[in-house]
C-alpha cells in the first residue's frame, strides 16, 4: 500500500484516546474521523487529537470516507453490529475486549470478517507488554520444561458508567478484567482449555454486578490455570507466576524473576523480589501506554502485509467459550467441560 492507511475510530471514551494516540505515532497512517454517541465528546477529542471529522452516526463516518482499518472502542455490547458494519464497507478491525457479549456474536463477528476478507484482531494488550513477552519467550525455549501451573491474580476500579452497571450490557469483572487473563493464560501454557471451575461472590459494592471471581482452569496438555479478579479490593497487587516442571518464574512490580525450585531463595532475594522497582524507561512505557502503542503498530503491520495478526477473531472466539464457561459455572456451582 502505497498511501497512507486511512483509520476512523468508533468511540470517543478512555480507549479511543489511547488508539487515537499509537495511530499517531504511525507515519503511514492517517486518521480520518471519530464516531460516538456524545457530540459534546467526539468534538471534544477531535479538538485535542486534530482530528476534522466528528460524527454523531458511525454508520456515517464509514460511508462518506473509504477507511481501510476502524478501532471499536465502544462497550461490548455494540462491538458485534459495529463490527459487521465495518466489514460490509471494506474495513480491518481492531476491536477492543472483550469480543462480544456472548459466544455467538463473537463468532457472527469472526465469520463475517474472513467472509469479507479482512483482517479482525482483538484488544488483548498484555501480549505485548515487555515483561509478559519476556515470560513468554522464556517458556518457548523450554527453561521451565513442561508447564504445569499458571495464574494471574489482580484488581482495578470498577467502571462507574451506564453501560457498566447494567446486567443487559455488563458481563461484569469477568468480561472487562477475567478476560484479559484467561487470554494471557492460554497464549501462555500453549495449549486449549478443556473445563472451567469458578466461583463469584454477591456484588459488595450494590451494583447487583459481579465484581469478585476466582477461576480455576484444567488445559489439554494437563497444567492447570487460575484467575483472580477484584472490583471491590482495587488496590490488590498483581500475583503472576507459572510454574514448570523444571524451574519456575514470575512477574513482579514488572520485572520477571526466575527461580529454580528451593534455591537461591534466601530472605534477601525475596525482598528483592517485591521491592518496586522505580525504574524511569519502565514508567515513562507505561505512561505511555506502550504495550497498546505496540499492539496498534502490530495490526497496522499486518494490514499492510496482510497477514493473520497474532490474536485474531479466532482467538477471540476462543477467550470468549472460557469466560461465558466460567460465568456458567458461577451459576450452577459446578465445572463446566468445553
Amino acid at each position: 500500500m502505497n498511501r497512507k492507511i486511512r483509520v476512523g475510530i468508533i468511540g470517543a471514551g478512555r480507549m479511543a484516546s489511547k488508539h487515537i494516540k499509537a495511530y499517531k505515532r504511525l507515519e503511514n497512517v492517517e486518521i480520518i474521523g471519530i464516531a460516538g454517541r456524545s457530540e459534546g465528546k467526539v468534538s471534544s477529542l477531535c479538538e485535542k487529537s486534530g482530528v476534522r471529522k466528528g460524527y454523531v452516526d458511525y454508520k456515517k463516518l464509514l460511508s462518506e470516507n473509504e477507511l481501510d482499518v476502524v478501532s471499536i472502542t465502544t462497550p461490548a455490547h455494540t462491538h458485534c453490529t459495529i463490527a459487521i458494519d465495518c466489514f460490509l464497507e471494506g474495513c480491518h478491525v481492531l476491536c477492543e475486549k472483550p469480543m462480544a457479549m456472548n459466544v455467538n456474536d463473537a463468532k457472527e463477528m469472526n465469520e463475517s470478517s474472513k467472509k469479507a476478507d479482512k483482517l479482525l484482531m482483538i484488544g488483548f494488550n498484555l501480549r505485548f507488554t515487555d515483561s509478559f513477552r519476556e515470560v513468554k519467550s522464556i517458556i518457548g525455549k523450554g527453561v521451565l520444561g513442561e508447564v504445569r501451573l499458571a495464574w494471574f491474580r489482580g484488581s482495578g476500579n470498577i467502571q462507574e458508567k451506564e453501560w457498566y452497571l447494567n446486567k443487559e450490557t455488563s458481563g461484569g469483572v469477568t468480561l472487562e478484567s477475567s478476560i484479559h487473563k484467561i487470554d494471557w493464560l492460554r497464549w501462555i501454557v500453549g495449549s486449549e482449555v478443556v473445563e472451567v471451575y469458578c466461583q463469584t461472590i454477591e456484588d459488595v459494592l450494590g451494583h447487583g454486578l459481579n465484581n469478585n471471581e476466582f477461576m480455576t482452569m484444567r488445559f489439554k496438555n494437563g497444567a492447570l490455570g487460575v484467575i483472580g479478579s477484584s472490583y471491590s479490593f482495587n488496590v490488590l497487587p498483581d500475583d503472576i507466576g507459572v510454574i514448570g516442571s523444571r524451574r519456575c518464574i514470575g512477574v513482579r512490580n514488572g520485572k520477571v524473576v526466575l527461580r529454580d525450585f528451593r534455591k537461591g531463595n534466601s530472605i534477601m532475594d525475596r525482598l528483592k523480589s517485591y521491592i518496586p522497582d522505580f525504574n524511569l524507561i519502565s514508567d515513562i512505557k507505561l505512561l505511555l501506554n506502550d504495550s497498546i502503542n505496540k499492539e496498534v503498530k502490530h495490526f497496522i503491520g499486518c494490514v499492510v502485509a496482510n497477514k493473520k495478526p497474532i490474536i485474531d477473531g479466532d482467538c477471540g472466539v476462543k477467550s470468549m467459550e472460557i469466560a461465558e464457561a466460567a460465568m456458567k459455572s458461577a451459576r450452577t456451582n459446578k465445572p463446566v467441560r468445553l
